[in-house]
């Protein structure tokens, strides 16, 4: 959905800051609504709706860069790597909340839709810095 909707927008930048704003300000409500279990479940579906549908975009990034030859391998470390950080994460955030309080994984969860839009900025701005150049087979 997410890659179908930037190609036809080509705004591919917009849906992944659109993205991690609305599952950011999304998670920071959690807070304020944490007696009202109704709300939250509206708060949690529309923002992990609409924060999901740049992640196919995000994840087509590592391609951008890596030269064909080295595309197979390079994309096996990425996963690699996504995918031990993802089983990581829950643990992590566990670990978070028993040594402080609930709403501190929140914030680590804000911080991240934060940190996602700032890294999508130095990574437009490295590329156009270090333009990728195809050699000759």
């Amino acid at each position: 959905l997410g890659g179908a909707l930037a190609d036809w927008l080509r705004r591919p930048n917009l849906i992944m800051v659109v993205g991690a704003c609305v599952w950011g300000a999304g998670t920071s409500l959690v807070p304020l609504f944490a007696e009202q279990p109704g709300a939250l479940w509206v708060i949690f579906g529309l923002s992990s709706l609409i924060g999901a549908i740049p992640v196919g975009v995000m994840i087509s990034l590592s391609a951008e860069v890596m030269r064909p030859q080295v595309r197979g391998v390079g994309t096996g470390l990425f996963y690699t790597w996504f995918y031990g950080v993802a089983a990581a994460a829950p643990a992590f955030a566990g670990f978070v909340i028993n040594q402080t309080s609930p709403f501190v994984a929140i914030y680590l969860t804000v911080s991240c839709a934060i940190a996602t839009i700032f890294c999508l900025i130095v990574f437009r701005v490295a590329q156009r810095l270090f333009p990728r150049v195809e050699h000759a087979s």
